[in-house]
């Protein structure tokens, strides 16, 4: 962050600085790569940062089905459901992406008999995939970690 806002300002003698831009680019930056194990900003076009955005304005947005449940059929008629349904579909995608990445390199460290769970690398999508295969009973199916990291993210990003 610091060398971004110091090349911009190499650059140009005036330039103007988006800091809650570039904070908030830190932050999905700290929290993916903790949460998910990579930067998610350049790999895959910012999308881990998007997702949390529009997420995040969504969970803001004004619905009356949660104010008066019999009028519930307004957030679908506005359009807010479809919404949300889009966009916890995207998240389900790269979610799952990020599961498959995980599980691909655990079976690969596995094939070049390499230590899969080196303790200095995990995140905690490994953390999750690791307990789920040393006790099934402790952690629900690949369908449950996703829905485990989801509020983290989201949460630490915004």
């Amino acid at each position: 962050m610091i060398d971004k806002i110091s090349s911009s300002l190499r650059k140009d003698d005036e330039a103007v600085i988006n800091l809650s831009e570039a904070l908030q680019t830190l932050t999905n930056n700290i929290v993916s790569r903790c949460v998910l194990g990579a930067k998610y900003q350049s790999a895959h076009g910012n999308r881990f940062g998007q997702l949390s955005k529009e997420i995040m304005e969504l969970l803001g947005a004004f619905s009356v089905g949660d104010y008066f449940p019999s009028l519930g059929w307004i957030d679908v008629v506005s359009g807010l459901s479809s919404k949300f349904n889009k966009a916890f579909q995207e998240l389900d995608i790269f979610l799952d992406g990020v599961i498959t990445e995980h599980l691909l390199r655990h079976s690969k460290s596995q094939d070049d008999d390499v230590q899969a769970d080196d303790s200095n690398k995990l995140d905690l999508t490994d953390v999750l995939l690791l307990s789920q295969k040393d006790n099934t009973k402790v952690c629900a199916p690949r369908r449950g970690i996703p829905v485990t990291i989801t509020p983290k993210m989201i949460v630490y990003t915004t």
